[in-house]
Order: structure tokens, then sequence, then C-alpha cells
């Protein structure tokens, strides 16, 4: 065989190559551009959140098994932030069974290591950790998971970080300012029927007062930042709220990162 023709023969062969070279190339640049259009459409299906402020920052509080927490160990996670009376029978009950099972669907999901559940008792004066113990236990937590923590702190600590740090209103009645309360609600035709739920804790104790407070449910972001509130704490769905919450997540920490909420 000649040269040009040896030469022709080998640029012959070359073109099949280059020519599936150039088509593995582009397919490439195919998957990626389609990629990124899917994760940008992805995005933008999230909903996205205000800033409405900073979330209080505390420390020296005691969660259910009177271990020592600060707001601090809680950095990078997004904080699922509600207010618990343990003797109450009425919404408390109501927000404690509903957040168990949302603590179930953030498992199914694999976030359960990314959120972090936390109440704070409105009660400090008579209750603790151990009625926080016993109260989560009644409504479906295991009170040694530290996913969720049932935190409570001085009555001057809990007063400050409640009300001037959270903006929750709360406050201890008797039953007999109660019932007036309600009288007069009927009266000017304002009274809306309170749900009455079991607490077998309140009723070994037999409280004679209630704390009211508001409903909240607050979701604070990993930096520290309350993005949303909502005040039917009981009645958000699980759904609407892994969706909030995948809205303020980060891409997925490397193993091995994640703090326990413990000082």
């Amino acid at each position: 065989m000649n040269h040009h023709l040896a030469v022709s023969a080998q640029r012959q062969r070359r073109r099949p190559i280059l020519l599936g070279l150039l088509f593995t190339i582009i397919m490439i640049l195919i998957g990626v551009v389609a990629g990124w259009m899917l994760g940008r459409a992805a995005r933008q299906d999230q909903p996205t959140l205000p800033i409405i402020g900073r979330a209080p920052v505390y420390h020296g509080f005691l969660n259910q098994l009177s271990q020592p927490v600060n707001s601090s160990a809680f950095a990078g996670k997004v904080r699922l932030v509600t207010f618990l009376f343990p003797y109450c029978s009425g919404y408390c009950p109501l927000i404690a069974k509903h957040l168990a099972g949302v603590e179930t669907e953030l498992k199914c999901a694999g976030l359960q290591n990314r959120v972090q559940l936390i109440a704070f008792d409105l009660d400090p004066g008579h209750t603790g950790p151990t009625q926080d113990r016993v109260f989560l236990k009644q409504y479906g937590w295991n009170p040694h998971n530290l996913h969720w923590q049932f935190l409570s702190g001085s009555v001057a600590q809990t007063r400050h970080l409640v009300r001037d740090g959270y903006h929750v209103y709360y406050q201890q009645v008797t039953e007999s300012k109660e019932d007036a309360y309600a009288a007069q609600e009927k009266a000017a035709g304002t009274y809306k029927l309170q749900p009455h739920e079991l607490n077998a804790l309140a009723e070994r104790v037999k409280p004679n007062y209630d704390v009211a407070h508001m409903n909240s449910l607050v979701l604070v972001d990993p930096q520290g930042r309350v993005r949303w509130v909502s005040l039917q704490a009981n009645r958000v769905s699980g759904g609407h709220l892994l969706t909030l919450i995948r809205s303020l997540l980060p891409p997925a920490p490397e193993k091995g990162n994640e703090g326990t909420g413990l000082s």
C-alpha cells in the first residue's frame, strides 16, 4: 500500500472514533444542562421564606433528662420550636402527638438528624425535667431520643426567652379566673370550645391552675434566624412542614459532623 492510500485508510479509521467521541461529549453536555435545569426547577418549587428575625440565644436550660443545653448546640440544624404546659389537657397533648408524627415523617425522609424538635416548658415554677419526661412519653415519644428536647429553665429565663425572644404570650391563671374569662366570651359571642385531651400526669397532680398560651410553632433556620411562625401548631400538616424544612436546608453535611444538643 502506497503512502497516500495508507494515510487515507488511517483517516477513515479515525473518523468513526472521532465521531463517537464527539457524540459522547455532546451527550454529557446535554446531561449536565438537563440536570442543571431540573435542579433549578426543583429549587423554584421550594417556598422562599422571609427572614423574620433572630431566634433568641440561651444557655443553662435543662432537657427532659436533666442535661444542660445551650442554643449553640443546635447551630447548623433547622429547629422546629413549640411551647408546652406539662399539665395541659387542651392543645398541648394534640401538639405533642402531632409532632411525634412529624418526627416519624422526618425519619422516613432521612432528615431526622438535620432537624431538631424543641419544646419550652411554660410552667418552670412547678414543673421541670421529671414532668417533661413523663409528658413526652405519654404522647408517643421516647424521652431518651434527643431528636426532641423538652427544655426548662428558671422562671426569669423562661419569661425572657419566650415572651421577649419568641414573642409568645403565656400566663398562669387560676381555674376561677379561667371560668370567668370563658363566661365573658360566651356573653360576647366570641367563645370557642376548647379541646379536652386526656393527660394522665395532670389527672394525678390535679393542679388548681392553668397556663394560657399561644399555640405557636416556629421554624428557625440553620443560621439561627426565625423564618416561619404558625399559631395553629397542632394543625399544620406534616407534608407542609417537610416542604418548609427542605427549603431551609443546605446540601447534606458529611457524616459525623452533627451536634447532640448538649453543652
